[in-house]
């Protein structure tokens, strides 16, 4: 039998969560959504905790994606839930 392939960020008991094996050869954690690929060393995850390990700074908030592109297009406007 294989080796688990499990989550850097979730725990779930005393151990890191696994991850769900996909067609693609991609694992993705169902609680957080980071994904990995072990047989490719250059693959890159874009769940928001590596993005923010990445480029610490740079994550942007909904209210200043909004306003961009309101001021880009005035007679759209950009709908988003909030989260309560």
């Amino acid at each position: 039998m294989g080796t688990t392939v499990r989550c850097p960020y979730c725990v779930l008991g005393l151990e890191f969560r696994p991850m769900v094996a996909h067609v693609d050869g991609r694992y993705i954690c169902n609680r957080c959504g980071h994904t990995t690929r072990p047989c490719d060393a250059t693959y890159d995850c874009h769940c928001t905790r590596c993005v923010k390990l990445t480029f610490p700074g740079t994550m942007v908030s909904r209210d200043r994606v909004t306003a961009a592109v309101e001021s880009k297009t005035p007679a759209a406007t950009v709908w988003a839930p909030r989260k309560t």
